[in-house]
């Protein structure tokens, strides 16, 4: 058990180099860019947080949208923020320059948490666990869990919160660490309640000696934020009527449109490299963290997150308890991958380092065998998942693995001298050669973003010239788009039109999921068949003006030429009769 004096006092640490930390902030603002300066992507949920910051400064926007003026939105204080930038008029480039100091401070916060383990060393390990965690594996996990991603959004800087929270946790600083805890719980509700269980077993596994007033510093402030929150809880929980039954097949209903959040048995295989990752570092854990108190809060903090996640596992396969699901616990993942990539990293460096001071678990057989059935089960995920290895990462994976293991090998069982040359051990040519790679890695794996700020029409130029045109329409004009196409999940944001329904637009309220799921079957349908009697329907239910079709399909020639027209997509005014002010076709 720790002492309560070691658990009272805070770690001390030298200040780094200023050289070293400029090389990690600028290596830092490199990732940040990386991510592409996105604006509105859809694939970071940017139409879906963007939106009500901007009906905050403009009520009339988008008022006849179902979605966006009749539905709970959660996660609202970064529609603060939205409608702050937004009134300054900066807002795209705003929100893309702030997702590249956001991950810059993030990796900042990992590279202190670095120097805690190894302060001589720390450079080195910070830069192969870059090239590792963002290279490799892209921060993804579980559950499509991630930290960063191509847009500024609430989980981002739940991330940033959470690495704070977890720094000073081990420093033993454990109010400032309630202050991030805080923050991250402040723009993203679900980081909010997670935070409680993570950081109560966390501080549980250091020990009773003083408990009480620890877990009090660190959730003081998260308690307040929690009271702000709780009347958005309550409303999303307990707002509607439904019968029991009707509510919980709205929970269903909500899980079931998102399996690849909520739905572990629909992507078991995902496990396989988490898994391994953590097989591989855990046996090594207290080889490459020498102090006993340090180990101790970065065992506590790092076993916590496994623990919540396998716990919330079983709760969502073996036995299902929707109220875990919706927490969404398994978008922890990648932090548990963060802690097991610190660790393989300072293992690798310390290994390379110095023969004298090599970590002492290389001398255990079983613990070994534990590390290579994880590099196992990593290296099967990448050679057989559908999408194979990134060209560059992957050969940087397979070289470190294999000229790791061949070392190991040959001073293991045939006692022969590895001599590393002097000229590689250079402190300059290790920097400038992890440098390099993870450079090149980045770059590698650069994809084009959407709706990037600095070329807007650089990607999805036809759905960019839909959206041009569709901003010329009537303001109070509806239409009617396929509801599960990807690329068009930012009409709202960039056509400023209402629509009937979209996948994206899943609300949390259980009355309102069941009217989401209404519109979406009979929208859905519609597009499947292009039946006039659901159109119909459709037009007498919710009213549409324009509808959206592919180029080239089929359609009922009543709806007459088109109004708009490029190789992907095609708009056809509704013909109504107007007779007792009802929507009919003709």
């Amino acid at each position: 058990m720790t002492p309560l004096a070691a658990i009272r006092a805070p770690l001390s640490r030298a200040r780094p180099d200023r050289g070293e930390l400029g090389l990690v902030l600028l290596m830092g603002l490199i990732t940040g860019l990386s991510y592409g300066l996105s604006y509105g992507d859809p694939w970071s949920n940017h139409p879906q947080y963007i939106i009500p910051g901007l009906r905050l400064i403009n009520p009339d926007y988008l008022q006849f949208d179902w979605w966006t003026v009749e539905t709970t939105h959660f996660h609202y204080r970064f529609s603060w923020l939205v409608a702050g930038l937004a009134k300054l008029d900066i807002l795209p480039w705003a929100l893309a320059i702030g997702n590249v100091i956001t991950i810059t401070a993030t990796l900042t916060l990992i590279y202190a948490l670095v120097r805690l383990i190894d302060q001589g060393r720390a450079l080195y390990i910070w830069l192969l666990f870059l090239l590792l965690f963002v290279g490799l594996i892209h921060t993804q996990s579980i559950a499509t869990s991630f930290f960063f991603s191509p847009s500024l959004q609430p989980s981002t800087f739940a991330t940033l919160g959470y690495c704070g929270a977890i720094l000073f946790f081990i420093e033993k600083r454990f109010f400032l660490s309630g202050v991030f805890l805080a923050l991250a719980g402040f723009f993203h509700t679900n980081y909010l309640v997670l935070g409680f269980p993570l950081f109560g077993i966390a501080h549980l596994a250091l020990g009773w000696n003083g408990v009480i007033i620890r877990t009090l510093r660190q959730f003081i402030l998260s308690l307040f934020v929690l009271g702000l929150e709780m009347p958005n809880i309550l409303n999303v929980m307990m707002g509607s009527d439904l019968p029991a039954a009707e509510l919980q097949e709205a929970s269903r209903m909500f899980m079931d449109s998102l399996p690849f959040h909520f739905r572990p048995l629909t992507f078991l295989w995902s496990f396989l490299p988490f898994i391994g990752w953590n097989l591989m570092a855990l046996p090594h854990l207290n080889s490459v963290i020498s102090d006993q108190i340090l180990r101790a809060g970065f065992s506590a903090i790092y076993l916590s997150f496994l623990i919540v996640i396998c716990s919330a596992t079983l709760l969502t396969t073996i036995v299902f308890i929707d109220d875990i699901g919706r927490l969404q616990t398994l978008r922890l993942a990648p932090f548990a991958l963060m802690f097991a990539h610190i660790v393989l990293a300072s293992f690798v460096v310390r290994y390379f380092a110095n023969s004298s001071d090599t970590p002492a678990t290389l001398k255990s057989l079983p613990r070994m065998m534990i590390s290579a059935i994880g590099t196992a089960m990593v290296v099967l995920y990448f050679l057989i998942e559908e999408a194979p290895l990134p060209s560059l990462d992957g050969f940087l994976l397979l070289a470190i693995l294999c000229v790791g293991a061949c070392t190991w090998l040959v001073r293991k069982f045939i006692d022969f001298p590895i001599t590393i040359p002097k000229i590689l051990k250079s402190k300059a040519i290790l920097t400038i050669g992890l440098v390099v790679l993870a450079v090149i890695s980045l770059i590698d794996e650069i994809r084009p973003p959407l709706y990037n700020v600095v070329c807007r029409n650089c990607y999805l130029k036809q759905e960019q010239a839909l959206f041009d045109w569709v901003r010329t329409t009537d303001p109070q004009s509806t239409f009617l788009i396929p509801p599960v196409k990807k690329e068009l999940e930012g009409f709202r944001l960039f056509g400023e039109r209402a629509i009937v329904v979209d996948w994206r637009g899943l609300p949390h309220r259980p009355d309102e999921i069941w009217e989401w799921y209404r519109r979406i079957q009979m929208v859905d349908a519609f597009y499947d068949q292009l039946d006039t009697s659901i159109l119909n329907e459709i037009l007498h239910e919710y009213g549409a003006d324009y509808i959206v079709l592919r180029t080239g399909r089929e359609r009922p020639a009543i709806w007459g030429d088109s109004l708009f027209q490029n190789q992907r997509y095609s708009v056809f005014r509704i013909p109504t009769n107007p007779q007792n002010n009802t929507l009919r076709l003709l």
